[in-house]
């Protein structure tokens, strides 16, 4: 697995649905495994006074551009409040950030999954793909994980039906906009 991040709800402690805490899982900085990825390390700001994080800068290696080189080059992938339009990494600011990632058409979803992969070349995260990954991060549970990617496969068929729908009517507006020029 790559970077994740694990918001933790307490059924009996949550006020208003915001979490209590969260779990940002670091990416490999030797990366394994079946999927290929970037190496990357990561600075972690914070208060001192409080303990929250204010910001995580990432940094990977770009590994296909250091094998032609012969020689590696770390440089900045990410700052993760400019990245995703937050304060700060404290666990209110995730959340807002989820319920972000949830809009069918989310730009900070897109980096999240880029940076997923740690900028590792990757096909389009489908619906079903998202819907995962949104579950992954809001429910550290297994079981409520499991339920969440069933409970996923209504909203699927929703989000496919609305992708071939934005398709027809971009193709319509192409093929009226193909004859005007004509």
């Amino acid at each position: 697995m790559s970077e994740s991040c694990d918001l933790t709800y307490d059924d009996h402690l949550t006020i208003l649905g915001v979490p209590k805490g969260a779990v940002i899982i670091n990416p490999p900085v030797a990366p394994r495994g079946s999927e290929p990825k970037n190496p990357s390390i990561r600075k972690v700001l914070y208060n001192p006074n409080t303990g929250v994080m204010t910001d995580i800068v990432q940094y990977f290696m770009d590994l296909t551009k250091a094998n032609l080189d012969g020689a590696s080059n770390w440089k900045e992938e990410y700052r993760f409040t400019s990245t995703y339009g937050i304060p700060d990494v404290s666990a209110a600011s995730l959340h807002s950030l989820l319920q972000e990632f949830k809009n069918p058409d989310s730009s900070k979803f897109r980096a999240y999954y880029n940076y997923y992969y740690v900028s590792w070349p990757r096909e389009h995260c489908s619906c079903a793909c998202k819907n995962k990954q949104i579950c992954q991060i809001e429910h550290a549970n297994a079981d409520k994980y499991r339920q969440c990617v069933k409970d996923a496969e209504t909203e699927t068929q929703t989000c496919k039906a609305a992708l071939t729908t934005a398709t027809f009517i971009l193709t319509l507006v192409g093929a009226f906009f193909v004859q005007l020029t004509v």
